[in-house]
């Protein structure tokens, strides 16, 4: 499965997270989006900025 993972461009939480400041975004929500599982190692990460609409960094 590809996760897609929407990140705060206000807090620059995808630039913490390339620079090394940041390894992990924690996140809860009262209702579960469909489709959703758990990311598991070598799962494909597709990160991208709120706001925009490009995705900007691919992680194995």
């Amino acid at each position: 499965m590809v996760h897609l993972v929407y990140c705060d461009d206000k807090s620059k939480e995808l630039n913490k997270i390339l620079d090394g400041s940041k390894t992990m975004i924690i996140r809860g929500a009262a209702g579960r989006k469909i489709p959703h599982s758990r990311v598991f190692k070598d799962k494909i990460l597709y990160f991208m900025e709120k706001g925009t609409k490009k995705l900007r960094q691919k992680q194995l």
